[in-house]
């Protein structure tokens, strides 16, 4: 089947500058996909997103950044109902296995020879039931084992005004004699704001608290 519609994954912070990318599933391995395969895993609502982040076990979720997806892919499997995961002979019971224990045992989890046996045929990702703790019938993923830019396995993360960091240098301090430009964002009294750039103030344009001026040589580059 195709799907066509809008994805969200809750994001690590630190690893928010790459959200198309499959790595650290094929690192560690993931429900759906064994070391060494690259997967993408979304969520088809935003409270599952954030559910998936955090395990379903914490009533405090941790710092994250949440990030849309627009999805057109073909080769989708449909496994969240009954009905169609007897058409591709899939069983429930082997998609929510503790996959991680099985695999930290050195055996193979059921749900990986799942994702082998759909690939095998071609098919590009699946539609699954999500098993985090806490998961409601509402709750459901997106698992993708190939998608790119352009159809029939085209995916894009929704960010018009360029907000997600370019690396891990944006979660970082700059050293001291950086040259690299450092930015804040000050609102003024007619309500606009200003991004002030260090290189490119000798002094500060506007009157400041002595620590905001101080803050200026301390915020994060971009």
């Amino acid at each position: 089947m195709r799907f066509a519609g809008t994805c969200f994954r809750a994001h690590d912070p630190r690893w928010s500058f790459s959200p198309l990318s499959g790595e650290g599933a094929r690192l560690w391995g993931g429900r759906f996909n064994p070391r060494g395969m690259p997967a993408l895993y979304l969520s088809l609502s935003i409270s599952t997103a954030v559910k998936e982040a955090n395990q379903g076990f914490a009533r405090k979720i941790e710092p994250c950044v949440l990030c849309s997806y627009d999805v057109d892919c073909a080769d989708i499997a449909d496994l969240r109902h009954a009905q169609t995961r007897r058409r591709f002979q899939v069983s429930r019971r082997a998609m929510s296995c503790a996959w991680f224990e099985l695999a930290a045992r050195g055996r193979e989890p059921p749900s990986w020879a799942i994702a082998r046996k759909l690939m095998s045929p071609g098919h590009a990702g699946a539609l699954v039931p999500s098993f985090v703790n806490r998961a409601t019938a509402g709750d459901q993923n997106l698992v993708l084992w190939k998608w790119g830019k352009d159809l029939p396995y085209r995916i894009s993360v929704y960010d018009p005004g360029g907000k997600l960091p370019k690396n891990q240098l944006s979660w970082g301090l700059p050293a001291q004699g950086d040259p690299r430009g450092t930015s804040i964002s000050i609102c003024v009294p007619d309500c606009s704001f200003l991004v002030l750039r260090r290189h490119h103030l000798p002094k500060p344009p506007i009157e400041l608290p002595s620590w905001e001026i101080h803050e200026i040589s301390r915020v994060r580059h971009y």
